[in-house]
């Protein structure tokens, strides 16, 4: 066992070395200092079992002795030998972070191998405590706490030394998809990937730290720039997108990364937290895979957010919330076929809100679900409408968001709805994103299942936007795609557009599935998506949304004269281009 011993008086070194070389249980292997600095110094170089230091030393007395040696290695046990037997004395040393107190003399050295047994001992379970209550246990990295704690204390170094301190926040990009399609022991072991990564690019003093489940910290200290911190995080960045192998498949890792900087951006942990948080979300808005510094203007933009979505809470319970409806038509015989529900946020003053503004912060907000539900219970009760108006019924085309199809039982839930409102399902097609497909989780899955059983038919919003593949379309049960406005935008100016136009629609009709274009806009765009062998369409051409009140407006008037004008005009689509403005007279 090795020991270092802080002792300048000469004589009683030689009696603790004595002592100690006499125990035939243990060997101890004694190395002695005369002043605290050289204890210091062999403390940073050489491994010790436990220091002895003495209390009054030339270069420190009294209680700093204990304190600075503790301070610069906490995880060493440390016995206190002392002339004083002043019981306050010894009390105040434990409180200071000594296993023990011993008084110099014959009863102290008697004890003195025992004691540092028990030092070591005690010393040793406190650290597993201390590992329990400041560590994460699946990575080993500094839990929540231990980097609260770690960061106050690099602030307060700062303050010393006129240094700066960097905070880094990290959340893993898409995470969610390893655990649901690989399951959660690949996704511990990415967990566990990233935090050596994060260890591997720190130094001895900054502190990587696991604070959520797949959120993680840094803590830089001593930083003498801005561009350094920011060097820093790029180059973990370009380490964390080298691929690592578990289980003979290969995973490729990114982050968004936010930073802030004390003491500019923050005078306490709290307040830096919030700051690299808000940088971090400025990284995922921007599409993920990145980093940000905070500023100023991030505060005003989510003030602005946080004022948005307490605005939507209110107006869901004050009947803001307005469906509108945008036609469907068959692109072979131009018969309406369907409409799509559209939300649009009505205020008091007239102003509409449109989706692009809102939906994001309702979905930032999880307040999807309730904007679906309530938008649902409109449709059923416009169906009924037009029913009653014209003796028909007219299928309505749902969006259902991300965070409604993940929901455990929303199938059922749909279901009971539309029950409770006397809607057949074949009435109903539900439009879900594309992302979905990637995430393949046995939720969605479910909730497909429960509403096909129902009569329900699933068509799948935006394909071709860059996410999903067709290979994904074989593991879901679905009736339909619906074409991402991007691809038709791209006909009429680009080549490749129209071949991968073709090549999805081919693919789709082997694999029987409809398939809708939306965001039609010219003549040129409905004649190619017709040729190609597209079955619907829909676009500002074809007809704007508007109010539930109008649609049997539309459908009994320039919905038929569209019809007459196409049917009349079959070899030709130019008509098409001057009845936009008819089409919209009632948008």
């Amino acid at each position: 066992m090795d020991v270092l011993l802080v002792e300048d008086d000469s004589v009683y070194a030689t009696l603790v070395e004595r002592t100690l070389a006499r125990q035939k249980h243990m060997q101890f292997n004694v190395t002695r200092v005369e002043t605290l600095n050289a204890a210091l110094s062999r403390l940073e170089r050489e491994r010790f079992d436990v220091v002895l230091v003495d209390l009054n030393l030339p270069d420190a007395d009294g209680i700093e002795s204990i304190q600075r040696i503790t301070l610069a290695r906490n995880r060493i046990p440390a016995i206190v030998l002392s002339n004083n037997a002043d019981e306050d004395l010894a009390i105040k040393v434990i409180q200071e972070g000594a296993q023990d107190y011993l008084v110099k003399g014959p009863e102290g050295l008697l004890m003195l191998h025992r004691t540092i047994r028990y030092a070591i001992e005690r010393k040793a379970a406190e650290f597993r405590l201390k590992q329990l209550a400041s560590y994460d246990s699946l990575t080993n990295l500094a839990n929540r706490q231990e980097m609260y704690f770690q960061m106050e204390k690099a602030c307060a170094h700062a303050d010393r030394h006129g240094e700066m301190v960097a905070l880094f926040l990290f959340d893993l990009d898409k995470f969610k998809l390893v655990n649901d399609c690989h399951g959660h022991h690949a996704g511990d072991a990415l967990l566990r990937a990233f935090a050596r990564q994060l260890e591997a690019s720190i130094r001895t003093g900054d502190t990587a730290a696991r604070i959520g489940g797949d959120e993680f910290a840094v803590v830089l200290e001593g930083i003498p720039s801005v561009a350094s911190a920011m060097a820093w995080s790029e180059k973990i960045l370009e380490r964390l997108s080298r691929p690592f192998s578990f289980e003979g498949q290969k995973f490729s890792l990114s982050a968004s990364i936010g930073g802030a900087m004390y003491p500019a951006h923050g005078s306490d942990v709290e307040t830096l937290m919030h700051s690299a948080d808000l940088a971090m979300y400025k990284v995922k808005k921007a599409g993920r895979k990145g980093v940000a510094l905070y500023d100023e203007q991030m505060d005003q933009t989510m003030m602005r957010r946080r004022e948005l979505e307490l605005s939507i809470r209110n107006s869901l319970d004050d009947g803001e919330f307005q469906p509108y409806y945008q036609p469907k038509i068959s692109l072979d015989t131009f018969e309406v076929v369907g409409l799509e529900l559209l939300c649009r946020w009505i205020r008091p003053s007239g102003d509409i809100v449109m989706p692009g503004e809102f939906i994001p912060i309702a979905q930032s907000a999880r307040l999807m679900p309730q904007i679906g539900r309530l938008m649902r219970f409109a449709a059923a009760e416009s169906m009924k409408l037009w029913k009653s108006q014209m003796s028909r019924d007219i299928a309505v085309f749902l969006n259902v968001d991300a965070q409604e199809i993940a929901i455990h039982n929303f199938g059922r839930e749909i279901v009971a709805d539309l029950k409770r409102s006397k809607v057949n399902g074949a009435q109903i097609r539900v439009e879900i994103p594309e992302a979905v497909l990637l995430e393949k989780s046995k939720t969605t899955m479910d909730n497909i299942a429960t509403m096909r059983d129902y009569g329900i038919k699933i068509d799948v919003d935006g394909f071709g936007a860059g996410h999903a593949s067709m290979y994904y379309l074989g593991q879901f049960s679905i009736d339909g795609l619906k074409l991402d406005d991007s691809l038709v935008s791209t006909l009429g100016s680009d080549h490749d557009g129209i071949v991968i136009l073709r090549t999805i629609i081919g693919l789709a009709a082997e694999l029987g599935l409809s398939v809708t274009a939306k965001g039609i806009e010219t003549a040129y765009q409905l004649r190619t998506l017709a040729d190609m062998g597209c079955h619907e369409g829909q676009g500002f051409l074809v007809g704007r949304p508007v109010p539930a009140d109008d649609i049997v407006a539309w459908i009994t008037g320039p919905a038929k004269r569209i019809k007459a004008r196409l049917e009349s005009r079959t070899g030709s689509y130019r008509i098409l281009d001057d009845l936009s403005a008819v089409s919209s007279s009632i948008g």
